[in-house]
């Protein structure tokens, strides 16, 4: 099953700010999705959009599954982030 994340890059930009893109998830809607989501999706999510917000609050609320990041952030082509999941424990 393809993995499909709820967040979309527009969204990592805006929502460290609060603001929203017109029509696509906010600040209110990650507050909620970190509430009922797997924190490991949610730090997936945040690494393939590039989301330093998502991927520091996603830590801060457990998430450990490095491998997910990492895998998040290699399908972004996120170079950083991954060396940072490596740095964490990915392999």
């Amino acid at each position: 099953m393809k993995h499909i994340s709820m967040f979309r890059p527009c969204d990592a930009k805006l929502i460290g700010l609060g603001k929203g893109c017109e029509y696509h998830a906010g600040l209110e809607d990650f507050q909620h999705a970190i509430q009922i989501m797997e924190p490991s999706r949610i730090l997936e999510d945040g690494c393939e959009v590039g989301s330093h917000f998502m991927i520091r609050e996603a830590i801060r609320n457990g998430a450990h599954y490095w491998n997910a990041g990492l895998s998040g952030a290699c399908k972004g082509g996120h170079t950083k982030i991954a060396e940072n999941m490596i740095e964490r424990g990915a392999d």
